[in-house]
């Protein structure tokens, strides 16, 4: 057994070789990559002996470490360990200016930032010793004695910390972690970009949220697990980090004294945050988040800028004036207009893959019904297109929505007294949002209840035999289908 296991991004190895040398060194013991992962070996063999053979988990904490996500099951299994840390498993070391989200934002880190050799050695080997109490006596802080004064320096009063400062410093701490985690993303969200367009052929221009979400459900099972990639750093990483973000600025709202882009930041931040609540996480097609193309806000990186004047000068930030904010996006109806059929052409190329998709995955679940990867890609699929159906057409266009309302409203109520303890929980999810659409929602009409209810059927309709409903929610999901399909006009 071995005392310590070192994780780190392969981009800080040479703060983790540093980190091992200078253990190595005191005599501790460790399992370090570089160093014991030899050529001809099993790397997921070493790693698994590496983690169970190590009392303890160094992490060398960076930007880097922090965005990525092969490095988390690596400190989870010591987490999972002690989740209290009253055996300190997890070491956490410091090494550039990051801040930890999460459940690991609870661990206690040894911070190396801004010292030098030596004082990073001792404050290191410090840190893996079961107390902090030093070897000598700290100078006795209250009134000075009569006796011969003690020759030596005086211990320095610390210089009391300003908030504002504290939290520009965090602000900056965030965007370099999320920065950092965006850029990987990015990488991961072209590779997949370029593996659909070389496959399926696709010569037309889709921005990445729309092209991602368009082809979902052809994607074969290699693009799938890229697909998921990408939507667990947007779930994860980011979102935790922008509402992190969002809290800093609402709670110290002197930063907009000297950063003049933070009106801007706390817009970009809500509408993140707002869609990210309200639709990507009701959208598994979805991997991506982005606003600022369709809705124009954008995050704006001139405060990076702005946070480093204020950080060297402690000064306001001069306001730089950028094209966004005057009227680079103003344009003119014939624009407008060419914008909105660009649009329509856009959702019923969309309405005609979805529905060439749906019979194909009907018929292969039908065939295979264990395939449950084809089931989860039809479920996806008719939620998809009962949103895209329900959302185009618009109030005043349905015929006999007040007869098939009562039908609905029944059939929710038989949901619920179908329902069983331990049901599924996307069944319990979906019967609460049917329940909440048609009879919880305020100032709701008629067409609005049905257009809100109709995604929500599609879950149930695949457990609809095991609440012993027959085909009753099949029903009503055709139906009122092809109610909101019959008035589309292409």
């Amino acid at each position: 057994m071995r005392n310590f296991f070192i994780s780190y991004n392969r981009a800080d190895e040479r703060w983790a070789e540093w980190i091992a040398w200078t253990l190595a060194d005191a005599g501790y013991t460790h399992y370090f990559q570089k160093w014991d992962f030899r050529p001809g070996g099993n790397f997921v063999l070493d790693m698994q002996q590496a983690t169970t053979d190590s009392e303890r988990t160094l992490l060398v904490l960076t930007t880097n470490y922090l965005s990525s996500l092969y490095t988390q099951p690596e400190w989870a299994a010591a987490f999972a360990k002690d989740p209290t840390g009253t055996k300190r498993l997890i070491l956490p070391i410091r090494v550039d200016s990051c801040e930890p989200a999460g459940m690991l934002n609870t661990v206690v880190y040894c911070d190396l930032v801004g010292l030098n050799v030596e004082d990073a050695r001792t404050r290191l080997l410090a840190a893996l010793q079961p107390s902090g109490k030093p070897e000598i006596a700290p100078p006795f802080p209250g009134v000075p004695s009569t006796i011969a004064a003690f020759p030596g320096p005086f211990a320095s009063a610390q210089m009391p910390i300003d908030p504002l400062c504290s939290a520009a410093k965090e602000l900056q701490s965030i965007f370099a972690t999320s920065g950092e985690t965006f850029r990987a993303q990015a990488r991961l969200r072209d590779d997949l970009s370029q593996r659909i367009h070389s496959r399926l052929g696709i010569t037309r221009h889709h921005e990445y949220e729309e092209l991602f979400d368009l082809y979902f459900n052809q994607l074969l099972p290699d693009e799938l697990r890229l697909h998921r990639t990408i939507r667990a750093y947007t779930e994860s990483i980011l979102h935790e980090y922008n509402t992190r973000a969002l809290r800093l600025v609402e709670r110290e709202p002197r930063l907009g004294d000297f950063l003049p882009s933070v009106p801007v930041l706390k817009q970009h931040l809500i509408l993140w945050l707002n869609k990210f609540d309200h639709v990507f996480v009701k959208t598994p097609s979805m991997c991506l988040l982005y606003v600022g193309v369709e809705e124009r806000r954008g995050f704006p990186r001139q405060i990076e800028g702005e946070l480093e004047h204020y950080l060297h000068t402690g000064t306001p930030a001069p306001r730089v004036e950028t094209s966004e904010e005057f009227g680079e996006f103003a344009e003119e109806e014939s624009g407008s207009q060419a914008r909105f059929w660009s649009w329509r052409h856009n959702q019923v190329v969309r309405l005609h893959a979805l529905e060439q998709r749906m019979p194909e995955l009907t018929t292969i679940v039908t065939i295979e019904p264990t395939d449950d990867f084809r089931r989860e890609q039809l479920t996806t699929t008719e939620e998809a297109y009962s949103r895209l159906i329900a959302g185009w057409v618009p109030p005043g266009l349905l015929h006999d929505e007040d007869l098939w309302l009562p039908r609905v409203e029944a059939l929710s109520r038989d949901i619920d007294a179908a329902m069983r303890s331990g049901a599924p929980p996307e069944v319990i999810e979906s019967a609460a949002a049917l329940r909440h659409a048609l009879f919880e929602k305020e100032y709701s009409t008629s067409h609005n209840k049905l257009a809100d209810a109709l995604p929500s059927l599609v879950p149930l309709k695949a457990h609809e035999h095991e609440l012993g409903l027959g085909s009753a929610v099949s029903d009503v999901w055709k139906g009122l289908s092809s109610l909101f399909r019959s008035r589309i006009y292409e």
